[in-house]
């Protein structure tokens, strides 16, 4: 009897141990935000607003795909640009280096690791690279957290 007890309470602490381990995960998942952003839009063109405006099928798919995920915010194209001109006015730029630097550095941007996906094979890595330094050492101003910056080409075909 004292055996049976014993491996109930060695199965009731696992079960505790695992539940608590799992409740950390997901802490972690919610605290650590990702914007999405997918770029599929703009792929092929390279001054046609309009045309980028018009959400591309990956697009739809993106944020299909992250639907049951609360703590990943997909952003196409033209919610980017919408953002974008909301903060500066229609006729600023349509440099979309300048608009994707903008969007990673504001404010409520800088706690979240980006994720910028199907970026044109047009557009200059290196300068959007050039701008990611600067902001990440903004990072430091709202607790130091490390966050990451994941950049995934599209290739020209």
């Amino acid at each position: 009897q004292e055996i049976a007890e014993k491996s109930k309470k060695e199965a009731k602490d696992q079960e505790i141990a695992e539940k608590s381990k799992k409740e950390a995960k997901d802490q972690d998942i919610n605290e650590n935000h990702v914007l999405y952003l997918s770029l599929a839009a703009a792929a092929d063109e390279k001054t046609d607003l309009q045309k980028m405006r018009k959400p591309s099928i990956l697009e739809i798919c993106d944020k299909i795909d992250f639907e049951e995920f609360p703590n990943v915010q997909v952003q196409g194209f033209r919610e980017i640009y919408d953002e974008y001109e909301a903060d500066f006015g229609e006729s600023r730029s349509t440099d979309l280096n300048e608009i994707l630097c903008h969007i990673i550095s504001k404010k409520e941007n800088r706690a979240k690791h980006i994720f910028i996906d199907e970026l044109p094979y047009w557009i200059d890595m290196l300068r959007v690279l050039k701008g990611i330094p600067g902001i990440l050492e903004a990072d430091e101003e709202i607790g130091g957290t490390p966050r990451y910056i994941w950049i995934a080409n599209r290739p020209r075909y």
